[in-house]
């Protein structure tokens, strides 16, 4: 009888010991998916940053508003110098040309 009650007890804490395993399985697997979905995510928000950053650059470089005028004023025309030292300005539609 004692040696039934024993392995009983004994049975009962290796379910129990499973069962907390598997909990803690469980969890580590929960945690490793979110930390890979957090990394995923900020992996996106740099591109989406590198992305715009490039876009802002590129903008930034030839302004795209260059022939347009307010009502009543008067705009010079922009002008722009290239590391040759050739001046280059904006023409009726917005393209760079080279000024003599």
């Amino acid at each position: 009888m004692a040696l039934q009650q024993q392995a009983a007890q004994q049975k009962a804490a290796l379910e129990q010991q499973a069962m907390q395993l598997t909990m803690e399985f469980q969890q580590r697997k929960a945690e490793e998916e979110m930390q890979k979905q957090q990394y995923e995510m900020e992996k996106a928000q740099l591109e989406m940053q590198q992305k715009m950053a490039k876009e802002m650059e590129r903008f930034s470089a030839a302004p795209q508003f260059a022939g347009l005028t307010m009502p009543g004023m008067a705009m010079a025309p922009m002008q722009t110098q290239v590391g040759g030292g050739a001046v280059y300005t904006y023409g009726p539609n917005g393209e760079l040309v080279q000024k003599s």
